[in-house]
């Protein structure tokens, strides 16, 4: 693929998404600094110091830095303006981070400078005056490379000397801030290289998520044009830096000098790390800084990554938003004239004259004519910089250390402390105290970090108890109940201690909490070891930073604190829960992507397939011992279906059903080698087909190298585990092909395989291309699930003999293994001129429909062209337990330009997936059969049997 193509034409789409709209987002947990440093004033002083926020200079926190341990759960909480998942506006929220040595928020307020020789020893880098995410080579880099000209730049001047990728539609004079690329800011995924490593990627729409994924920077390298060092360290600014690899190949400096210096076009390599998370935006509501639904926060919650270990690192959050009025993923430069088609006629318009008349154009401030027939014109506050618009915030430098090893396979729950002194009105648009998490669910043994930050120079005025400005914060248990109230109902697990209703502590030689000692108790009401003495009542001589550590929970109950200095009943509670259980409980927000739900021990996990929900959904996982599982197990007739809850039973003689569906298709992909990989297009295509089913057949493999199946395996294990295994290359001829198996590797293993050999391929053999056998069992079945596939390509004009030869190749099988449930399938020729019924009505394969189920209908049409209709695709199984496994009428083909669009003359296939679907039962019970054939997705049902493994019920359908 032409690479310019992919650089200008692919990624401009991305985030040209975001239009007409003035949208703040702050991040809380950790404490985004919209700029700010250490300031007293209500108004940022530098917007400009670290990065273009394109938020409200009220905006932001004072000081943020805490530390981490890797492997422990973060809460990133956040506000943002506007709408996402919902249809008044497109969002998307992107999450990620970046560590090194020379990351710092800085002493000054001041902006670093873009020279060397006005910085300490004439290095900014190490000019720890000033703040500094990106560094001063990514800057000059972006200050003096070439824009992306395929971008769309509506109305934007960005000729003459605009030329750079410091100058874009939102930011066109290319103004300044710390030494963020302003093009690298706009965009995501941005092809050039970046130091930002992704963690999530939120969306209005999920189906861009395998996109996101596979273009992340996590995964996939980037290609840059490196002009030599020793030219950029005495010559910058004197010339243009390409940004494409036939201008990069073409430079020289001094320009047109043929021995001049050369640039070279250099891949960088990947973060090496695993593509992002991505998944749909929480609802919130417009014109709203606030909490979403419920009055919940907006949150992620984070699983720091075990291989990172850095003091200093930093977390960005971008926001874009748009309105509909323009495709942003389908418009750019180049296509502008048949967008603003599209928008006119979109507005009822036939001519774009018309429409101009009327002033219904794309640029700033138009003033439209609503009613062609009256005189009067309504200007609307469109700013096209702003129409397609990103925020962001950024946190404070932060640390990240490896887990204790006394902690390993325990879950590490992070217990924070957002907002600021001042009332609601006062701190808007930061937010008031409130402890992150508000409540926390954790299990006996897990372990809690509770630490929190603060400052001593808020704004003048703000109200709040203790000495003016500061921030303090403390933990204390609250009193028990005095009065009796509310509908009796004990929130939690276990025991309660303390009582929301009340507003005193409980004393500390009366309270516990958590299974913590007194010493920790008195540290966490007193700050200690943050202070020494001093006036304590309102935590003043307190330190605004306190870090108790990790701590070990271990007392069941559910516990009710509150920070005494900001619990100001007036106006305000600072109050948080801890609820804990003898066994996990884990909460995970799923969506069209699907994804999995694990206990930190890994004893029990549950998978969620792509496809299976339509929109976000909040799942709990939750564990109960052996009594207390089976007796609600019981109580509830043997499944728990409601309210999105998945129950675990660790009961061992506990017996229940699960029936586990299989998706396995057979796919003749027409010469496949690597001019189909070498297509992004098609080869995507094929990958989205694969990862439909559980196991794949895949026949018409020509490539002699073996690199085109090996692509599309790497490919497609990027979204999803697969094994593979390959036949050998098959064919009397020079002309020959390959067999080969895809399988998920969390639904199957495979045992073994078995090429079938009819002796030399002298013409005397039966088979142009030797069946080639795989012998397979479920994960989460015993040896008696095994079964076996066999795949065939017939030769067309033999294709009735070899059929006929699939009987020996039974028996075969069947002498070989001693397994009867064998499913044999692929591309058999088995219609029209090449066979017909009465042609194989003498054959046993066909005739004996005891021993062998022909599922798919003659009247059936395999192929993709319009000018056939023929069935010479089938499947057919064999085996009493096969037979009766095969869900009833799944047996069909899938018709993939129903999906995916397919233009079959443009990605030569001429053959569609045939497929069929089949259960295995494990532990008999006709209640949860009953259950799973009124259900279309994972039950949300997940049960823990005798043999320790874990089963997912799932039926899957088309």
């Amino acid at each position: 693929m032409d690479r310019s193509y992919f650089r200008f034409k692919i990624v401009i789409s991305v985030l040209a998404y975001l239009q007409l709209t003035t949208a703040d987002i702050y991040l809380h947990n950790p404490r985004g600094s919209n700029n700010r440093l250490d300031e007293e004033a209500r108004e940022v002083q530098n917007p400009n110091r670290m990065f273009d926020s394109q938020n409200n200079n009220r905006g932001g926190y004072n000081v943020g830095g805490l530390l981490y341990y890797a492997g422990s759960t973060l809460p990133i909480e956040w506000t943002n303006q506007h709408s996402c998942m919902n249809p008044n506006a497109h969002c998307e929220l992107v999450i990620q981070y970046m560590c090194g040595d020379l990351v710092r928020d800085g002493a000054s307020r001041g902006t670093i400078r873009t020279e060397n020789n006005q910085c300490r020893n004439n290095d900014c880098n190490t000019d720890f005056e000033y703040g500094m995410n990106e560094n001063f080579e990514y800057y000059q880099n972006c200050r003096y490379r070439l824009r992306n000209k395929g971008l769309f730049i509506a109305d934007q001047n960005l000729a003459g000397n605009r030329k750079y990728a410091r100058n874009t539609r939102q930011n066109p004079t290319g103004k300044r801030y710390g030494y963020e690329c302003p093009e690298e800011r706009d965009y995501y995924p941005y092809w050039e290289p970046s130091p930002w490593k992704d963690i999530v990627v939120m969306t209005n729409d999920a189906s861009r998520c395998p996109f996101y994924q596979e273009e992340s920077q996590n995964v996939k390298s980037r290609w840059t044009c490196v002009v030599p060092k020793n030219v950029t360290e005495k010559y910058t600014g004197k010339f243009d830096i390409p940004n494409n690899e036939a201008d990069c190949k073409a430079f020289r400096y001094p320009k047109n000098d043929p021995n001049g210096a050369k640039a070279l076009w250099t891949e960088i390599a990947s973060h090496g790390i695993p593509a992002p998370d991505c998944r749909e935006s929480q609802f919130s509501r417009d014109n709203h800084l606030g909490n979403g639904i419920g009055g919940q926060p907006l949150v992620y919650n984070w699983t720091i990554p075990n291989t990172l270990n850095h003091e200093q690192c930093v977390m960005r959050m971008r926001y874009n938003i748009s309105t509909g009025d323009y495709d942003g993923w389908n418009t750019s430069s180049g296509n502008i004239a048949s967008a603003n088609e599209i928008f006119y006629k979109n507005l009822g318009f036939s001519e774009a004259d018309a429409a101009s008349d009327r002033g219904y154009v794309f640029e700033d401030n138009p003033e439209v004519k609503v009613f062609n027939d009256l005189g009067l014109e309504l200007e609307l506050a469109v700013n096209t910089a702003q129409f397609g618009r990103t925020f962001q915030d950024r946190s404070f430098i932060f640390a990240v250390r490896p887990q204790p090893s006394e902690t390993s396979g325990k879950a590490i729950h992070n217990l924070n402390v957002r907002g600021k002194r001042g009332n609601i009105v006062e701190v808007f648009p930061s937010v008031e105290y409130d402890f992150v998490p508000n409540n926390l669910e954790a299990a006996n043994g897990d372990y809690v970090h509770i630490q929190w930050t603060g400052s001593n120079t808020n704004n003048a005025g703000n109200d709040g108890n203790g000495q003016q400005r500061s921030d303090r914060n403390n933990i204390v248990l609250l009193n028990s109940q005095v009065y009796p109230e509310g509908n009796g109902v004990q929130f939690g697990p276990g025991a309660k201690y303390g009582h929301y209703g009340t507003n005193y502590p409980m004393h500390l030689d009366n309270s516990t909490f958590l299974g913590l000692s007194r010493e920790d108790r008195e540290s966490l009401a007193f700050n200690v070891p943050g202070a020494f003495g001093g006036e304590l009542s309102q935590l003043d001589d307190s330190s605004p930073y306190f870090n108790l550590g990790i701590r070990q929970i271990s007392q069941l109950g559910t516990f009710h604190y509150m920070c005494t200095r900001n619990n100001d009943f007036s106006n305000r509670d600072q109050k948080g829960r801890i609820m804990v259980s003898s066994t996990p409980t884990v909460y995970e927000s799923i969506g069209w992507m699907g994804g999995q739900l694990k206990v930190a021990d890994s004893k029990a996990w549950v998978r969620v397939e792509r496809g299976t929900f339509s929109k976000l959904n909040t799942l709990k996982l939750k564990e109960w011992n052996s009594k207390d599982g089976e007796n609600l197990m019981k109580s509830k007739g043997g499944a728990i279906t409601v309210d999105n809850v998945i129950a675990v039973n660790r009961a061992k003689n506990y017996k229940q059903e699960m029936t586990v569906r299989y998706k396995i298709c057979t796919f003749n992909i027409k010469t496949f080698g690597k001019s189909k990989m070498s297509d992004p297009e098609v080869a995507n295509y094929i990958k989205e087909i694969v990862l439909r089913y559980d196991l794949i057949l895949i026949q018409e493999i020509r490539d002699i190298s073996g690199e085109a199946l090996q692509d599309l395996w790497t490919l497609v294990n990027k979204t999803d585990s697969y094994g593979m295994t390959v036949s050998e290359r098959l064919g009397r001829s020079s002309y020959k092909e390959q067999y080969a198996y895809f399988y998920k590797v969390r639904t199957l293993k495979l045992i073994d395989v078995h090429q079938y050999d009819d002796g030399p391929d002298d013409y005397t053999d039966w088979f142009e291309r030797e069946p080639y056998s795989a012998l397979f069992q479920p994960v989460h079945g015993g040896t008696e699930t095994r079964f076996v596939v066999t795949g065939i390509h017939a030769k067309p004009d033999d294709a009735v003999a070899e059929i006929g030869y699939l009987y020996n190749v039974y028996q075969d099988t069947v002498n070989k293994w001693g397994i009867t449930n064998i499913m044999t399938f692929g591309d058999f020729n088995a219609d029209c001129s090449y066979a017909k019924v009465e042609e194989l009505a003498s054959k046993q394969f066909y005739y004996d429909n005891v021993d062998f189920h022909w599922l798919l209908d003659w009247d059936a049409d395999t192929t993709t062209s319009q000018n056939t209709n023929c069935a010479y695709d089938r499947i057919v199984v064999s085996g009493t337990k096969l037979q009766q496994a095969v869900k009833p009428g799944s047996a069909n083909v899938y018709q993939f330009e129903n999906t995916l669009g397919l233009n079959y003359e443009r990605v030569g296939f001429e053959i569609y997936v045939v497929m069929v679907q089949y259960g295995v039962d494990i532990i008999r019970s006709p209640h949860v059969e009953e259950t799973l054939s009124n259900s279309n997705s994972c039950m949300l049902v997940l049960f823990r049997y005798y043999d320790n493994e874990n089963i997912c019920i799932k039926e899957a359908s088309e």
